[in-house]
């Protein structure tokens, strides 16, 4: 019987391959949701997997830089997109 397997080491390869480009589009979609209401969203760059910001989030308003939520990076992705949402809607006329 000749059945080819494909080795582990490939397979984990190809599992985080799939998974950065899923958390790309993650990090895209926080940004263009924030973009889409006059801010920017910074992602906390910190590579410790013990550190509480890994992968968390903070708004600024670009034209001051000031912070408008997640002083300390303690946003997470659903966060950013429910205040998007809500200073979307809140901008739109009733």
């Amino acid at each position: 019987m000749n059945t080819t397997t494909t080795p582990v080491c490939e397979q984990e390869a190809n599992l985080h391959r799939a998974l950065r480009i899923v958390y790309a589009g993650e990090i895209r979609c926080v940004r263009r949701a924030a973009r889409d209401v006059g801010l920017v969203a910074r992602r906390s760059k910190s590579r410790f997997y013990n550190n509480k910001v890994r992968g968390s989030y903070m708004l600024i308003e670009p034209s001051t830089k000031f912070v408008v939520a997640g002083f300390d990076f303690d946003l997470t992705m659903d966060d950013v997109l429910d205040l998007c949402d809500a200073l979307e809607s809140a901008a739109t006329p009733s």
